[in-house]
């Protein structure tokens, strides 16, 4: 389960025809699982997060826009190691 604290950032992609809204949230437990749009979901430490094989661009983009706006919450750093859930 997560819990919202609000908008994180909206994004307009012009060439898509898409507008992307973000929202900050954080998990409320340590149980979280792929939805019928994923295959796998993990947690990775800000210094572990593999840049190069994120899906779309959109999301490196949400994460360093994360990163400069959210010093006030729990960095990264803090989650879970890759591989302890499932």
């Amino acid at each position: 389960m997560i819990s919202l604290r609000g908008i994180l950032d909206v994004f307009s992609l012009a060439a898509e025809s898409q507008v992307l809204v973000f929202f900050d949230a954080f998990l409320t437990d340590d149980t979280f699982r792929p939805g019928p749009e994923s295959e796998d979901v993990r947690q990775f430490h800000w210094d572990a997060i593999p840049w190069d094989d994120l899906a779309f661009p959109s999301v490196n983009r949400i994460l360093q826009s994360w990163n400069e706006k959210r010093t006030d919450i729990v960095r990264p750093s803090s989650f879970i190691e890759p591989g302890t859930c499932s």
